[in-house]
């Protein structure tokens, strides 16, 4: 009789536990009353089955809050499987074990370590090593460990515990799905997101398998996957995992449960860094009334949410309610976890922030240096919210005009932020390093902007501005030069072809999905063609022998050394200006380095609304002819004297004994041919001094001399867009080995609704065609129905790129969209395809034979090119032995312009491929003004053995001086 209750009421402690879990705590409640009272009358209280009620109550108690209630139960049940079994029995130690927990809750770590050490040492003599009970007790003094910041200890008992569950239960249980989470949440911590992603995705792939999409822990999988997305940037894919997350927990646990309100505050953080201010603060009073009913505030959870909606209310400058709320979680933090834990620390720099933006340093101050404190000793100062402690007490110094001190935090941010970066590389993709750059580098315009106040205020701007030009140095096209050597690599490396072949299929795909229309496209076939691109990009990333050195960095001094007399360094930057207060304008600013400087000189310049003005000036004689040329919109064509005064005039004064400069563009500045700039009247920059443009000019540095291969040229002209044809592998073949001697007679131009035929680019082609011959330079010329999109993509497969890629042609180019189509819009063409496209490497890209047809919406047979091709197709191909681009197109050197990365378009596409010279134009030029200018340099060039970059200047100065105005002439520009 005793057993059949004894089993009974165990079934019931099931059924509490359950009910407990599910946050049905009142259920929960009354069941556990009625096992007690049952436990009591039958068995006394000296009695296993009371002990595991007790057991049960006190992690009810927990769940609530209510700490002192599960010490005075866990206590109880200690004491009676103490009386029953003795010290070294493995229920004692269990008993134990819960005790830990409660003190590990509590943040009470002190307690909470040597009741994990007695637990561990009992189960180890009483269970031994290959328990699941021993794996327990390793896996929770991991947990500790790690928030004790003791990472060196906690690492071993992480991957002891997560090898001994997979050894017990095998590779596809939950409970070690749980082990490899907790492992992945410790890599996450530290920073590490190499090690955690593919933690984080074993385990929702296990708990998918063995658990389904519609469990709790599959959602907390999910969530793992948001947070680290989160943290690295890619905030759709991050709202992607969180929304999905918040679904399963509503349904499955309903919306008064705790881990219901985790979702919400989870999805309302990724809204506060979408700016989507209003919307996180209705999900965070919603999750911030569940947490107070179901759980109250002393608990971790609740300090999480009350702490975003301070940041909510921030946002919102409702400053004094957000401080409220700072304060309150500070107070709860120390409550809960005392005052040497990351947690307070945290909470701590949050309140010191608001003090510093209502102007009250002095309150600050002394949060901060706690801050800092207690990271340095508990977590050391790779722990990602360091930086944040550093960066903060640097805009303390600087407001307090403690210039020295603030020089040395900004130079330790700035190296911390970097350290993150340069780790990335090795295991992000080209997209995700993006979007992760893009918040390393975040506090970039408040340095600028800082140094932008000294300069006005009169303060010494030297040793910021050693740090800015550092910064300019490590950030310009820091992942454009990573995803060109990759892309390098890979090509060079035997043992990466296979996946490199892989990957370019997956490409392939994602563009053909991309083609498609909003009707036809198939959203999560994209989404999953973009997770297979990301997750082979890792693999490449991770085994290209050589990668690491490709993206090493330099400082300025290692560039200055590359100086000789008479040369200097010009890194134009641009940025907010956001210190002391944040402001709407965007100023622009010139960072210059001399071959005999002791440090870099900051020169401020224009605010961009002026930049702008003069952008969209029209010539009135000029704007029919140039619309009706190579281009489908209007000429924004500048007046280069009065852009003299405004871009170049402040730099003047710096550049006496100075010829040569290498120099990089930034925002605007990327539309500008600074050759063409008038000093006065029928003078230029371009006569004063030799201009170098550059993606960065750490290039000086890391360029090395490239012995080419026998000079071989592919020009494309004459093209017709209406006709579908397709021009295969062996026909270009034989096409390059009869060099294409014969003389073709030009098309007729047709009249089409979309892209119309070019006369002037056939006779272009031709006419170079003929200087390639006369040099005895092989040379193919593609033209007419012959210059497909599929005999360009040929270029580097199987042979070395030609040398010369000469490319006349309709280019298109779609700015951001501020718009999108929504999924159930049919009626779009095939040119809302690419406008909407959220990819910027889809919105730019050069018109093929037969174009017309996919541009006016008609579909290519199966296995057909469409003769549009994009800068994100032209980024796949390796033109590694192609020493120059020409791209004999209207507005080919415009692109969406990304920060630090400048131009998303076809510059950065053929940089990637691996081009090293390109001449693209900057706005329409008239087709007899670019021919004119064309064959002048290819002359230069082939005949008078000038250099590339002097051939290029020297043609543009010829047709200077037979009278042209600038914009017929200096729409194009030459980059290296």
């Amino acid at each position: 009789m005793d057993s059949v209750i004894f089993n009974k009421l165990d079934s019931l402690l099931t059924i509490s536990k359950n009910l407990r879990e599910k946050g049905e705590l009142s259920k929960s409640l009354e069941v556990a009353l009625a096992i007690e009272d049952e436990a009591l009358e039958k068995f006394g209280r000296n009695s296993l089955v009371y002990a595991n009620s007790c057991i049960n109550f006190g992690k009810w108690h927990l769940a609530k809050s209510e700490h002192q209630e599960a010490e005075k139960r866990y206590f109880e049940a200690i004491d009676i499987f103490k009386t029953l079994y003795g010290v070294e029995h493995n229920l004692y130690a269990k008993a134990l074990n819960n005790l830990g927990v409660l003190y590990y809750w509590m943040g009470k770590f002190e307690k909470c370590e040597p009741i994990y050490l007695q637990v561990r040492d009992i189960q180890e003599k009483a269970v031994g090593k290959n328990h699941m009970d021993y794996a327990v007790s390793l896996n929770n003094l991991a947990l500790l460990y790690k928030e004790l910041g003791r990472y060196d200890k906690a690492e071993p008992y992480y991957i002891e515990s997560y090898l001994l569950f997979k050894k017990i239960l095998g590779a596809n249980h939950p409970q070690y799905a749980r082990s490899v989470t907790n492992l992945g949440v410790f890599y996450f911590v530290i920073g590490n997101f190499e090690k955690a992603e593919p933690l984080y995705l074993e385990s929702k792939e296990i708990r998918e398998k063995s658990l389904g999409k519609k469990h709790p822990d599959y959602g907390v999988s999910l969530t793992n996957l948001g947070t680290l997305y989160s943290e690295m940037g890619n905030l759709q894919k991050a709202e992607r995992y969180f929304l999905e997350a918040t679904q399963i927990f509503e349904k499955v646990v309903g919306k008064n449960h705790p881990q219901y309100a985790q979702s919400l505050y989870n999805l309302a953080s990724l809204y506060n860094q979408l700016n989507k201010d209003n919307q996180a603060l209705e999900l965070l009073l919603e999750a911030k009334t569940i947490l107070v009913n179901e759980i109250g505030t002393k608990h971790p959870d609740y300090v999480n949410c009350i702490q975003l909606l301070a940041h909510a209310y921030k946002a919102l400058q409702n400053l004094e309610q957000a401080e409220i709320y700072h304060l309150e979680a500070l107070e709860i933090q120390k409550a809960i976890t005392g005052g040497n834990h990351k947690g307070y620390a945290k909470a701590l720099i949050d309140l010191a922030k608001i003090y510093m933006s209502t102007d009250r340093d002095s309150l600050a101050e002394p949060l901060l240096l706690e801050a800092q404190s207690i990271f340095k000793q508990e977590l050391g100062t790779d722990y990602s919210s360091y930086a944040s402690t550093v960066i903060n007490l640097a805009l303390f110094n600087e407001k307090r005009k403690n210039y020295h001190k603030a020089n040395c935090l900004f130079n330790e941010y700035v190296d911390l932020d970097q350290k993150k970066l340069i780790q990335s590389v090795h295991y992000l993709s080209s997209e995700e390093l993006n979007k992760y750059a893009e918040v390393i580098s975040n506090h970039s315009e408040t340095l600028l902007s800082i140094n932008f106040r000294r300069n006005t205020l009169g303060v010494n701007t030297n040793e910021l501005s050693k740090t800015i030009l550092n910064l300019a140095l490590f950030q310009k096209g820091f992942v454009l030069n990573a995803a060109s050597r990759l892309n390098l690599l890979t090509n060079e490396d035997n043992e990466s072809k296979e996946l490199s072949a892989l990957l370019q299929s997956y490409k392939r795909r994602i563009v053909k999905e991309y083609s498609k229309s909003n009707a036809e496209r198939r959203s999560q076939e994209i989404i999953e063609l973009e997770d297979k691109i990301n997750e082979i990009e890792k693999e490449l990333v991770q085994s290209v022998s050589g990668y690491s050195e490709a993206i090493s960095q330099v400082k300025w001094e290692e560039v200055q050394n590359k100086l000789h007399p008479g040369e200097a360094v010009l890194e134009f930057v641009h940025f907010k200006l956001d210190f002391p207060k944040e402001t709407d304008s965007v100023i622009y600013a010139a960072i210059l380095l001399r071959e005999r400087d002791s440090s870099a000189v900051f020169i401020p310049l224009f605010e961009e609304r002026q930049l702008s003005l003069l952008l969209n000036t029209f010539p009135a004689d000029a704007q029919l002819e140039i619309y009706a040329s190579r281009g489908v919109s209007p000429i924004n064509v500048q007046n280069y004297s009065s852009l003299y005064d405004l871009v170049w005039k402040p730099i003047d004064p710096y550049m006496s004994n100075i010829n040569k400069i290498f120099m990089t563009t930034s925002g605007l500045l990327h539309r500008l041919n600074f050759n063409a700039l008038e000093f006065t009247k029928n003078s230029i920059l371009g006569d004063r001094y030799t201009l170098v443009q550059l993606g960065s000019t750490r290039q000086l540095v890391q360029t090395q001399n490239k012995i080419w291969n026998p000079t071989t040229a592919a020009l494309f002209g004459g093209i017709d867009y209406n006709i579908n044809a397709t021009t295969e592998s062996s026909d270009l073949d034989s096409l390059w080995q009869s060099n294409l001697n014969s003389n073709t007679n030009a098309l007729k131009s047709t009249t089409l609704p979309t892209w119309n035929f070019l006369p002037g680019t056939d006779q272009e082609v031709s006419a170079i065609h003929d200087q390639f011959i006369h040099g005895k330079v092989p040379v193919v010329k593609l033209r007419g129905p012959n210059a497909t999109e599929s005999s360009f993509k040929q270029m580097g497969k199987g042979n070395a790129s030609p040398r010369v890629l000469h490319i006349a042609t309709h280019g298109y180019f779609f700015s951001d969209p501020q718009e999108k189509i929504m999924d159930n819009d049919l009626d779009i063409t095939y040119q809302a395809t690419l406008k909407y496209n959220k990819q910027p490497m889809f919105r730019s890209g050069l018109i093929f034979a037969g174009g017309n047809k996919a541009w006016q919406g008609n579909k290519p047979k199966d296995g057909e090119e469409d003769g549009i091709l994009t800068a994100y197709e032209i980024s796949q191909m390796n033109l590694s032995n192609t020493e120059l681009v020409v791209l004999s197109a209207c507005e080919t050197g415009l692109g969406d312009i990304h920060g630090n990365e400048g131009v998303y378009g076809l510059q950065r596409a053929f940089k990637i491929a691996g081009a090293k010279y390109i001449i693209m134009s900057l706005w329409q030029v008239p087709d007899n003004q670019t021919s004119l200018l064309m064959t002048t340099f290819y002359k230069k060039w082939l005949e008078n053995k000038m250099t590339i970059p002097d051939a290029f200047h020297a043609a543009q100065k010829d047709l200077r001086e037979i009278g042209l105005n600038p914009y017929q002439w200096a729409g194009f520009v030459l980059v290296e």
